[in-house]
């Protein structure tokens, strides 16, 4: 890298044209793509699906902006983080721990994305999913936000005193409860009143 950072973008980049692997950032652990590395630190560990550079090549942070790398977390950033979880949840059934793993991290992006809105356009707002309630499978599945719903806990016992809690949950795809209500709220989820 320091032999890179001693030449211009124009001709690194010309240069990484050429390259038939796109993956030649160090992350810390092995090698990525450009856009799969953040010049930064990020709140909460994003591995395997965004890096933060690693401290000791953090000092061509500049060289690596210049050639696209992102240099703060984005909204684009977080959903695309989401929809890589979406992926590889689908794509194999992995242990709890992996599951559990992703589903913490699945909450803490939503949390930061919630505080991040303003930067979400309408387009990218439709590609958020978010973890849904799976009763005892311990599978790790995301759903479209438009297809959610969530509830407040005290308004759902209230209605489900009436109509049944089954036959509430078999009509709507609840969000994970482990998805703060305010969180839900702030990425405009319906919920569950919106939706009766």
């Amino acid at each position: 890298y320091a032999y890179l950072n001693k030449r211009r973008a124009l001709d690194i980049q010309r240069a990484l044209d050429q390259l038939d692997s796109k993956t030649w950032v160090w992350n810390g652990d092995g090698f990525s793509e450009i856009g799969n590395v953040i010049s930064c630190e990020t709140p909460f560990d994003c591995r395997p699906y965004l890096f933060s550079l690693p401290a000791e090549i953090r000092m061509f942070a500049r060289m690596f902006n210049q050639l696209g790398m992102q240099s703060q977390l984005t909204a684009d950033m977080l959903v695309n983080i989401l929809q890589r979880i979406k992926s590889a949840s689908e794509a194999m059934h992995h242990d709890a721990t992996f599951q559990q793993r992703n589903l913490l991290m699945c909450i803490n992006v939503l949390n930061l994305l919630a505080e991040k809105l303003g930067e979400a356009n309408e387009d990218l707002q439709s590609q958020i999913v978010v973890p849904i309630e799976v009763k005892g499978s311990g599978i790790l599945c995301l759903k479209p936000i438009q297809e959610c719903t969530y509830s407040d806990k005290e308004w759902l016992q209230q209605r489900s005193k009436y109509f049944g809690q089954e036959k509430m949950e078999a009509s709507h795809t609840f969000i994970n409860s482990s998805i703060p209500p305010e969180t839900a709220k702030a990425l405009n989820v319906p919920d569950r009143k919106s939706v009766v």
